[in-house]
């Protein structure tokens, strides 16, 4: 996991940008950081580009504090 900016949250992965597989590495790692399945995480923009927008489902309050805890790191 990248750092924040401005409540941004920076992921960073090797993955190469070929078959997907940045996408899923991507999937992955916030799925991780957010202590979810891989399938309650989806890239709603920026398939193809370098600036990604994710859709996380779950239960509201333990996403909050999971998020306020990347936050502060």
């Amino acid at each position: 996991m990248g750092d924040s900016h401005d409540g941004v949250l920076v992921v960073r992965v090797r993955e190469p940008a070929t078959d997907g597989r940045a996408n899923q590495a991507v999937v992955e790692a916030v799925a991780a950081a957010l202590g979810v399945p891989r399938r309650s995480v989806r890239i709603t923009a920026g398939a193809s580009s370098r600036r990604k927008v994710v859709e996380v489902q779950g239960d509201d309050v333990r996403l909050a504090e999971s998020w306020e805890r990347l936050m502060a790191d």
